[in-house]
Protein backbone atom coordinates (compact mmCIF):
# COMPACT_ATOMS: atom_id res chain seq x y z
CA UNK A 1 0.00 0.00 0.00
CA UNK A 2 1.33 2.87 -1.12
CA UNK A 3 0.81 6.82 0.02
CA UNK A 4 -1.94 7.51 -2.64
CA UNK A 5 -3.33 4.16 -1.68
CA UNK A 6 -3.64 5.72 2.27
CA UNK A 7 -4.74 8.80 1.11
CA UNK A 8 -7.74 7.55 -0.17
CA UNK A 9 -8.23 5.49 2.55
CA UNK A 10 -8.44 8.74 4.68
CA UNK A 11 -10.82 10.64 2.53
CA UNK A 12 -12.74 7.30 2.43
CA UNK A 13 -13.15 7.38 5.91
CA UNK A 14 -14.05 10.77 6.25
CA UNK A 15 -16.78 10.34 3.14
CA UNK A 16 -18.22 7.59 5.35
CA UNK A 17 -18.57 9.29 8.48
CA UNK A 18 -19.98 12.50 6.98
CA UNK A 19 -22.31 10.33 5.54
CA UNK A 20 -23.07 8.83 8.49
CA UNK A 21 -24.12 11.68 10.04
CA UNK A 22 -26.55 12.85 6.97
CA UNK A 23 -24.00 14.84 5.55
CA UNK A 24 -21.83 15.36 2.08
CA UNK A 25 -18.17 15.06 2.55
CA UNK A 26 -16.90 18.81 1.32
CA UNK A 27 -14.03 18.52 -0.75
CA UNK A 28 -10.65 17.66 0.98
CA UNK A 29 -7.16 19.01 0.27
CA UNK A 30 -4.23 18.11 2.02
CA UNK A 31 -4.33 20.89 3.94
CA UNK A 32 -7.53 19.65 5.41
CA UNK A 33 -7.75 19.84 9.23
CA UNK A 34 -10.74 17.75 9.51
CA UNK A 35 -11.07 18.31 13.49
CA UNK A 36 -11.16 21.54 12.94
CA UNK A 37 -12.25 22.44 9.34
CA UNK A 38 -15.26 19.91 8.97
CA UNK A 39 -18.48 21.36 10.51
CA UNK A 40 -19.42 19.09 13.86
CA UNK A 41 -16.41 16.76 13.45
CA UNK A 42 -15.29 15.84 17.20
CA UNK A 43 -13.11 13.65 18.67
CA UNK A 44 -15.95 10.47 19.06
CA UNK A 45 -16.09 11.31 14.57
CA UNK A 46 -12.01 10.89 14.59
CA UNK A 47 -12.40 7.52 16.51
CA UNK A 48 -14.57 6.39 14.47
CA UNK A 49 -13.17 7.35 11.17
CA UNK A 50 -10.01 5.85 12.36
CA UNK A 51 -11.64 2.65 12.87
CA UNK A 52 -13.07 2.92 9.35
CA UNK A 53 -8.99 3.52 8.01
CA UNK A 54 -7.80 0.50 9.92
CA UNK A 55 -10.54 -1.10 7.89
CA UNK A 56 -9.38 0.11 4.70
CA UNK A 57 -6.42 -0.59 5.02
CA UNK A 58 -6.39 -4.13 6.94
CA UNK A 59 -4.07 -3.24 9.71
CA UNK A 60 -4.52 -2.11 13.23
CA UNK A 61 -3.19 1.18 14.15
CA UNK A 62 -2.11 1.45 17.79
CA UNK A 63 -3.73 5.09 18.56
CA UNK A 64 -6.98 6.21 19.60
CA UNK A 65 -7.43 8.90 16.65
CA UNK A 66 -5.47 9.39 13.77
CA UNK A 67 -7.07 12.62 13.42
CA UNK A 68 -4.91 14.41 16.25
CA UNK A 69 -1.64 14.22 17.73
CA UNK A 70 -1.36 12.42 21.24
CA UNK A 71 0.14 14.63 23.09
CA UNK A 72 -1.92 16.42 25.94
CA UNK A 73 -2.43 19.65 23.33
CA UNK A 74 -4.07 16.96 21.06
CA UNK A 75 -3.61 18.92 17.87
CA UNK A 76 -5.49 18.41 14.74
CA UNK A 77 -3.93 17.01 11.97
CA UNK A 78 -4.07 17.60 8.37
CA UNK A 79 -4.85 14.88 5.93
CA UNK A 80 -1.51 15.25 4.63
CA UNK A 81 0.12 14.88 8.13
CA UNK A 82 -2.19 11.65 8.46
CA UNK A 83 -0.78 9.90 5.32
CA UNK A 84 2.52 10.65 6.55
CA UNK A 85 1.85 9.23 10.11
CA UNK A 86 -0.02 5.98 8.47
CA UNK A 87 3.16 5.93 6.00
CA UNK A 88 5.18 5.46 9.35
CA UNK A 89 3.01 2.82 10.86
CA UNK A 90 1.98 0.83 7.99
CA UNK A 91 5.06 1.77 5.68
CA UNK A 92 7.63 2.00 8.39
CA UNK A 93 8.59 5.09 6.58
CA UNK A 94 9.90 8.39 8.63
CA UNK A 95 7.88 11.15 9.34
CA UNK A 96 9.62 14.68 8.47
Amino acid sequence: MNKSELRAAVIAAIAEVEARCGRDAPELKDDTRPVTDLAEWDSLLGVEATLIVEDNIGKEIALESIFVTEDDDRTARSIDEIVDLLSAVVLGEQVA
